[in-house]
């Protein structure tokens, strides 16, 4: 009877549980969430409200704290680890601090600054506006329509960014990066082992570097351009797709420059054992 008692207990223990409040938030609070394990998906209303709903056992509780900038949610277990999957819903222009160990993120709306770090999981982010950082070490990492200064960076994992506007900084270790629809003066996309594929405007006076170890370099520009361009490949090929003329050339043809229009602008593209391909839109 005393065993079934206990085994009763532990299974009550361990029911999934809900937590779910919505509360008033000053205008312009800043989100700030410490997630050690689980999902946090995060959008956006025309409320100044914060709705919180968590999902967890009975030996975990979600514990929110709020002052006039900043609300707060620490997810605490009894015993363990706590285990939370998340989803909030915050004020539009809302800016968002997100840091987890084994955690995975989505978050998409009308943000302001949004900052996401974990050790491991996935991050997606749709809509920042002035800054995003976005860091994982074990998985992917995509951005999308965001403007400002813009980083993302995962160490075992891929890289992606559609539509955004800014200073961009992509720097992955074992992954391939992907930049589409990008409109910026100030592009740094390198990792070591992968494919960096870069589509997008190139503005007078930019700076873009495009950089790989193990990989090749794709480069999508428009028509018309002005550009000095740098070539680096050890033992791979480059093609450009239309006629160019070489204006420097060393290391045995491995290592080149040429002018596009008046050359206003840099682009520096390097890969030691792969192919770089150039080609216009």
């Amino acid at each position: 009877m005393l065993s079934t008692l206990i085994a009763s207990a532990l299974i009550s223990a361990a029911m999934p549980q809900q937590t779910d409040t919505t509360f008033a938030v000053a205008s312009g609070a800043r989100l700030d969430i410490d997630a050690f394990r689980g999902e946090v998906v995060i959008r956006t209303w025309d409320r100044n409200e914060m709705r919180v709903v968590a999902f967890h056992s009975s030996r975990t509780r979600v514990g929110i704290s709020q002052s006039s900038s900043v609300v707060r949610i620490r997810p605490q277990a009894y015993q363990g680890v706590a285990n939370v999957d998340v989803e909030l819903t915050v004020p539009a222009g809302t800016d968002v601090d997100v840091n987890g160990t084994f955690m995975g993120a989505d978050i998409s709306g009308d943000f302001g600054e949004v900052r996401v770090e974990t050790v491991q999981g996935d991050i997606n982010a749709t809509g920042a506006t002035g800054f995003a950082y976005l860091y994982s070490v074990q998985g992917d990492v995509t951005l999308s329509n965001a403007s400002g200064d813009l980083t993302v960076h995962s160490v075992h994992g891929s890289l992606g960014v559609d539509g955004a506007m800014g200073k961009l900084t992509a720097d992955a270790t074992h992954g391939n990066i992907t930049l589409h629809g990008i409109e910026s003066s100030q592009v740094e996309a390198t990792t070591v082992s992968g494919t960096v594929r870069f589509e997008g405007t190139i503005e007078d006076g930019g700076r873009y570097r495009l950089s790989t170890h193990s990989g090749n370099v794709i480069v999508t520009v428009p028509e018309n351009i002005n550009a000095a361009i740098s070539v680096s490949t050890f033992s791979g090929s480059f093609d450009a797709g239309f006629p160019i003329t070489l204006t420097e050339t060393w290391s045995q043809g491995r290592q080149f420059s040429f002018t596009i229009g008046d050359g206003s602008a840099r682009i520096d593209l390097e890969s030691f054992s792969g192919d770089i391909d150039l080609r216009r839109r």
